[in-house]
């Protein structure tokens, strides 16, 4: 016997993961295109299987769009991932 229970309708969880998979398939583009070795942390990244590390560092990236030195300078310290700031020496 067939089950009759009618299809669901799309929720909005379901809508928001198809709005934020289209915004991560952009940024992959975008990093291939501006940034091709860095593309490989932002896949890590999105797959969900990159650190904290990586997730901290693949952010810092994006803001400062892929400009390490941009990274180094940053006086964004109202920023909660400010003191976790890749590519720069803490403790000195």
């Amino acid at each position: 016997m067939k089950d009759q229970r009618p299809l669901k309708k799309a929720t909005k969880t379901t809508e928001n993961t198809a709005f934020r998979d289209a915004k991560r398939a952009k940024m992959l583009r975008q990093v291939s295109e501006d940034a091709p070795s860095k593309l490989a942390l932002f896949e890590r990244v999105y797959d969900g299987k990159a650190g904290r590390k990586e997730a901290i560092k693949a952010q810092c990236l994006h803001c400062c769009w892929m400009d390490v030195a941009a990274i180094r300078e940053c006086t964004a310290t109202q920023c909660t991932l400010w003191g976790f700031r890749p590519f720069v020496r803490h403790g000195q």
